[in-house]
């Protein structure tokens, strides 16, 4: 072995014996191994990345109620608000607000976890001269916002049952 793999394969030995996982990650107990996902009306981007987050942790994403051994519930808000405005009353800064609602419950419907939000405010100049421009920046900041808000509900989630 030459020498200069020894650091790479150090590191490697290093982050996989101290209990590293990669982000969105985590061992669940037995309680969530088949987790049902209940989320009418909210965004697929957001079911999408809590099913991957779930997977990823080892539990399975059943499509059935009956055979999951808990119930995810999820909800979510979304608005937009005027932060301020020029001397001509155009619109200069919005903010973009997030809340995604959650709550956790066995098969038998007792509460694993009591509804739990998480808030998401970011803000961002308005350019009336590039309406395309700002309608893109305004999704891509929304769609980090949804992203945010599914890793900070997964680590609430880890938090508590664990």
């Amino acid at each position: 072995m030459s020498i200069r793999r020894s650091p790479i394969f150090l590191a490697i030995a290093l982050v996989a014996g101290c209990g590293f996982h990669p982000r969105g990650s985590f061992d669940l107990p037995d309680t969530l191994k088949s987790t049902y996902v209940e989320a009418p009306g909210v965004d697929r981007k957001v079911t999408r990345g809590i099913a991957q987050s779930l997977r990823a942790s080892g539990a399975s994403v059943v499509e059935d109620r009956a055979q999951a051994t808990a119930i995810l519930n999820v909800r979510q808000f979304y608005d937009v608000r005027v932060l301020s405005v020029s001397d001509a009353t155009a619109i200069q800064e919005l903010e973009l607000f997030y809340q995604l609602i959650f709550s956790l419950k066995d098969a038998s419907g007792n509460t694993i976890l009591a509804d739990q939000r998480v808030e998401m405010f970011r803000d961002y100049t308005y350019d009336k001269n590039n309406i395309l421009g700002t309608q893109s920046e305004e999704t891509g900041i929304r769609e980090d916002m949804m992203q945010d808000a599914v890793q900070q509900m997964m680590r609430r989630i880890r938090a508590s049952v664990s």
